[in-house]
Formats: C-alpha cells, structure tokens, sequence
C-alpha cells in the first residue's frame, strides 16, 4: 500500500541514531511525556500543516511526508500491531477530535516505550536523556524513523488518518452527525475551497460559491449554470449533455423513444411512430418526412412540383396522391403516387359493352357518333377532331394538333382541336369606278368577297360542340360559322389621270385675307351682318305674324 521506506534509508537513520544522536531521542522522550501532550491545533494554524491548506495530495500515503510503518529487522508483528491499532484509535465515531488525538497520542507513547522484550522502557519517564537510554528499543526506532519531528509529525499525521475518516463518515451517517462533524471538519481539516478556486471558471452561476466534498485536493463543487454541470476529473463546468436538460429539454419528452447528444448544446431526437418533428413536437406527416428517412416522402412520390397533390394521414406514415394532367401512379411502386406519365395523345377505344366504369378517372375526349361501337377515351383534354393528327413533346408535358390538309396542300380545318372547318371564298365582285373619275394621278378602286362552306353538312363533325353564329351564304341557305384565310376586301389601284385643278389664291392675296387684321375686320363684319339680319327680321316677322293671326280669326268666325 504505497511507498514504503527503503531498508537502506532506514539502515542509515538507524546508524545515525546509534552514533549519538541524543538530542532527537530527548526531543521525543520530551513530546511524549504524560504530562506535556500539545493541544491539537488545525492545518491552517499548524506550521507544517500550512503545505496542505487546499487539501492532502492523493498518493502521499506510504511517501516521506506519510509513510507506512515497517519493521527494521524485517518482522512485521509489531508493525501490523501499530497500524491496525492506530487505525482503530485515529477515529471512533461519536468522540471530538480532541478526544481522538488523546487516545492516538496514547497509542504512540505506549507504542513507543515498549522494550524489545514487550515491557515498559522506564526513559520513557525520565525529565532528560540518560545514559542508561543510549540502547533505544526496536518500536521507538521504528516511530522515530516513520514520524522523524515529534512536534509537527504527530500531530499532522493524526490529521491526516482523521480527516479522511472523518469524511468517509460524513458521507455515510445522518443530518444530527453530520453537523457536529461539519464544525470539526472546517476548523481541523483542510478546505480544497481555500482561495476560491471557481473564481476564473467559465460557466458557473457563483463564481464565490464552492462546497467541499472531501479532505484531498480538488475534492470541490462548483456551482455550475443550467447549461453546465461538474467535471470532478477536469475540475471545470463542462457543457451539460442536453439530453438532461429538464428545464429546457430539446425533445417533447413524451413524445420520442430516446435523445442522443451530438455535441455541446445539440441533440438527436428519436421520435415515435406518431410524430416527427427536430423535437418531436409535430404530427408525423408522410407527404413531408417518413419513418424510415431513407424512403420518399409524399411530396416526392406525388410530385407536387407538378401541379400534384399528396394529403397525408396525419399521426401515421400513410399518404395519399391526387394526379393531375398526364400523371398516373406507377404500377411498379408499392405506394401511392404519381411517378408514370401518359403520352396525351394516347387514346383507346373502350368497348361499349364494357363501360367506363373502371376508368372513371379518365375523361371522355367526345361523344359517340352514330355507327361507331365505342367510345374514345383520352388521358388529357386535348383530342385532334376532324382527322388531325395529335403531337407531344418529348416529356409529355404539352400537345398539339396538326390539322389535315388538302390534296392541294390548303389546310382544311383550324382550331385547338381542329374544330373549325375552314370555308372556300366566293368568287370576287366587280370592281367599284375608280376614285377620282376624271383627274388624278392616284386614283384606286376595291372589291369584295365572301367565306362561304360549300361542304355538306354532314362533313363537320362535333357541330353540337361548336358556336352557333351562322351566316347566310349567296343562296341565303344558313350555314356554320366557317373560317376563311385571308380578307374578305381588296384595293386596286386605278390608270392615273391629269391631276385635278384646285382653287389657289395669289400669295399676297392669302397673305392678307389669313392676316390677323385681316380677320379682324371679318369678324366685326360678321357680327354686324348677325346684327342686322335680327333687326331685319324683328322688323319684317311683325307684320306677317299680324296678318296670320288676323286671318286665322276671321276663319274661325261662322258664316
């Protein structure tokens, strides 16, 4: 157990003392004298004990400073005796330490003044040294080479045993103990607290506050925030595991199956079935994370980004697609989902016998015509009528209709679909009389014409489908509203005649008659003419208007 003393640093003690070395021998007789036992003072008011303030240094049992006891003709009877004893007198629970010091010292005297041949060595009783003590029993030697200074040793290897003890008591006993050993404890033992050692820690909640667990060195608590807990081995406020944080717990606890941390302040939420989430806070929802996070979510088995729907089955790892356009679900896919896309100008013939009833998500491109034995079915709302031909990009996302044409490569029909019959122009009218007749270098005339469909009305198809403007066609027969390329009015230009003579003033005489003054004296003319023409007919109306009324009542008058 520990360092124990060389045999040949023993040995030369040994002949140290044997030589004449009275005056340790004296200072021992002395120090264990009955009737002169020193009070038993703390560490910190102890000179030797000054070294060990903020605590004893693990491992110094069995060193120079507290070494163990050994025999120096190599029996350990004795040795055995001592250690066992003096372990059983250091400490007895329920006494003071004074009173534990008292029987410890006791031991050592009794220990010390026993002969070789186990009596009673009478120097022990002697005021000074004597010559009769020059022969110092075996035990003495051993107690002198073990605690060398009779008046720091003793004492401070009491301490020592006692303290540690006393701590491993404290530890283990109940609240009545406990305080009246708490009391001996910090005026005896040391304090690992001496000089406020959380002072210059990082993530402590005190820096002055510090509690003591023990007698050793760093045998102390700082107290530490909520975020920190205590490294005993570091001696530091280390960054508490997150998963242990009850005030501010990083997962809603009833809600995972287990929190890992992934570093100082960060942690790994488990969630159950039900609930996902980085805290396992949320419903689980399939179309946004899955249970297993290796597999697709809704969203990427619906592929929303295309206009595609996912609802999911909230609390479950269950979903539910909407495809929209030209998406259908994947056959080869266990799960829902909108990952196949159909050619939108695809269509099959459905029996009519066999219905619609298994293909209701699909929709009907038209009705049936009479003579035909199915109905067409289209994946997509565009279908090519009248013949055309129906084209798609190479992703399938957009179509289009490629109307039929003629023999003479004019085309027939026009329109999304190519609903519209395109119409045949009638025959162009008469020309109009050129404009101007008689004069004119620039002189034009016009004629017009007219979209008419000479088809049989048998050959438009879809005509229920389509808008119901008519037209009259030069027969006066109503006909569909049919489209025409090209315009229905054409202008032609005209021979060019002499031009046409103009009415043009003199300059000097435009000059004047556009002058201001000019237009001056021609509006004060012109009031003058308004004026005069009122006056004029004030004066003529008079008379007429008493003419008519005077003939108006003699006509009135009977006969």
């Amino acid at each position: 157990m520990g360092f124990i003393l060389e045999p040949f640093v023993l040995l030369v003690i040994n002949l140290l003392l044997t030589n004449g070395s009275t005056e340790l021998l004296d200072l021992w007789l002395s120090e264990l004298n009955g009737n002169k036992i020193r009070v038993l003072v703390g560490l910190k008011q102890h000179i030797s004990g000054k070294a060990y303030l903020r605590g004893f240094t693990r491992g110094i049992f069995g060193t120079l400073l507290f070494p163990i006891f050994v025999p120096i003709d190599g029996s350990s009877n004795a040795t055995k005796n001592f250690s066992v004893g003096m372990q059983d007198i250091v400490y007895q629970s329920g006494l003071t330490v004074k009173k534990n010091y008292e029987l410890y010292v006791t031991f050592v005297r009794n220990y010390f003044c026993t002969t070789d041949d186990q009596k009673y060595w009478q120097c022990c009783d002697l005021p000074t040294f004597d010559d009769s003590c020059e022969i110092i029993p075996r035990q003495a030697r051993e107690v002198m080479h073990v605690l060398m200074d009779p008046v720091q040793s003793i004492s401070v290897f009491f301490l020592y045993h006692w303290c540690i003890r006393a701590w491993e008591d404290y530890r283990h006993t109940d609240d009545v103990v406990q305080r009246n050993l708490k009391s001996q404890i910090e005026l005896y033992c040391p304090d690992p607290c001496y000089g406020d050692p959380c002072t210059y820690l990082q993530g402590v909640n005190n820096p002055f506050s510090c509690k003591t667990i023990g007698p050793f060195e760093n045998e102390y608590i700082c107290d530490c925030n909520t975020v920190h807990e205590w490294d005993p081995n570091l001696q530091l406020c280390v960054p508490r595991n997150p998963c242990l944080n009850r005030q501010f717990p990083p997962c809603v606890l009833e809600n995972i199956l287990s929190c890992i941390a992934t570093g100082q302040y960060e942690a790994h939420c488990v969630c159950k079935a039900e609930f996902m989430g980085p805290d396992c806070s949320l419903p689980r929802d399939a179309c946004i994370e899955r249970l297993n996070q290796s597999s697709p979510t809704g969203y990427a088995n619906c592929q929303v980004q295309h206009g595609n729907r996912c609802y999911p089955i909230l609390g479950t790892d269950y979903y539910t697609c909407t495809c929209v356009g030209t998406y259908t679900p994947s056959l080869t896919v266990d799960e829902d989902n909108c990952l196949n896309r159909l050619d939108p100008c695809w269509k099959a013939n459905i029996s009519a016998q066999t219905g619609l009833d298994s293909l209701d998500h699909y929709k009907s491109s038209r009705k049936k015509k009479i003579g035909e034995t199915g109905t067409e079915v289209a994946h997509s709302t565009i279908s090519c009528l009248n013949g055309g031909t129906c084209i798609s990009s190479a992703d399938f996302g957009r179509s289009l209709c490629i109307c039929p044409k003629s023999t003479s490569g004019e085309t027939l029909f026009t329109g999304i679909n190519c609903e519209t019959t395109i119409g045949i122009w009638s025959d162009w009218s008469l020309p109009s009389a050129c404009f101007p007749q008689k004069c004119g270098k620039t002189r034009y005339q016009w004629r017009r014409r007219k979209c008419l469909n000479t088809s049989d009305l048998d050959r438009l198809t879809h005509v229920e489908e389509l808008s119901k403007v008519v037209y009259y066609n030069l027969s006066g027969t109503p006909r569909q509203n049919v489209y025409c390329v090209g315009t229905t009015e054409e202008v032609l230009p005209c021979e060019p005649l002499v031009p046409c003579s103009t009415l043009r003033l003199p300059s000097r005489m435009r000059e004047e008659l556009f002058d201001y003054r000019s237009l001056y004296y021609f509006g004060l003319i012109t009031m003058a003419q308004v004026t005069f023409s009122g006056l004029s007919w004030y004066v003529v109306s008079t008379p007429i208007l008493q003419y008519f009324n005077r003939r108006q009542t003699r006509d009135s008058l009977p006969t």
